[in-house]
């Protein structure tokens, strides 16, 4: 019985720290590198900004930069983050993208409510949910992961067209270059899944002054209005219903980062 509770009490603790440790983003190390200095790209999942777990290497489906052919020359993992060491910095624009393999997760009812109210999703699926729980099915989730971001190492490089969307399952596509925004300018995203706009989808906004929530309109869309200088990241979470009855929930989550100077 001993045993039971203290399994009890480590599934509310992970699903506790699930509801808020999803958020997987990718950046590189420094924010705007230099061209031709060695490029270390840093990975982490956490709540936001905040890092809070390492990305496990042999959960990665692909890692690399977007239309510069790389391979990882180092991995070096911390406590709560990665840092994947290339090759020497191209100059101009790069986009870093990484997907992850589908996991399977059990969470217990108070962390799914936890979970809910932070991501935000459709009322279908919080009906959805209510309609599971009261027939007392425990929440089975598979889930999987999209992460990308933009920066610039001087003049130069890819043509913005070329990474504006690279058909990642859940990309946040930016409708124009981020790292040519500046303080008080706003950007414009949509949200796509399987190439396809996704209306009325959270997407939570963070910088170094706190969280912001938006909801993308009728044509998947959303403005990001920029309120100060450094890391900007959105992040989003689709959920789907099990069907049948009784099966896991899917659900893929993407983030979206950059930085303003």
């Amino acid at each position: 019985m001993r045993r039971l509770r203290s399994l009890g009490l480590m599934l509310l603790l992970c699903a506790a720290s699930a509801a808020q440790a999803h958020d997987t983003w990718v950046q590189p190390l420094p924010l705007r590198p230099l061209p031709a200095q060695p490029l270390v790209l840093e990975l982490s999942a956490g709540h936001g900004l905040q890092p809070l777990s390492a990305p496990k290497k042999r959960r990665l489906r692909s890692l690399g930069l977007i239309g510069r052919p790389c391979q990882p020359v180092a991995w070096v993992r911390l406590r709560n983050r990665v840092r994947v060491r290339f090759g020497l910095t191209a100059p101009g624009l790069s986009c870093a993208a990484l997907s992850t393999r589908a996991s399977l997760i059990e969470i217990p009812p108070a962390g799914v409510d936890a979970y809910l109210a932070e991501v935000q999703p459709a009322a279908t699926v919080l009906q959805a949910w209510q309609a599971q729980r009261a027939r007392a099915q425990p929440w089975r989730e598979r889930y999987a992961k999209d992460a990308k971001a933009y920066f610039r190492a001087g003049a130069g490089g890819l043509p913005w067209k070329k990474v504006r969307a690279i058909g990642q399952t859940l990309e946040i596509v930016a409708l124009r270059d981020p790292t040519r925004l500046r303080l008080r300018s706003s950007l414009r995203v949509e949200l796509r899944q399987h190439g396809l706009p996704v209306p009325d989808a959270a997407l939570r906004l963070f910088d170094r002054k706190g969280e912001r929530l938006l909801r993308t309109d009728a044509a998947g869309r959303a403005t990001l209005a920029l309120r100060c200088r450094g890391r900007q990241l959105i992040a989003t979470t689709l959920l789907q219903p099990p069907a049948p009855v009784g099966a896991a929930w899917n659900s893929r989550f993407a983030t979206l980062s950059f930085s303003v100077p």
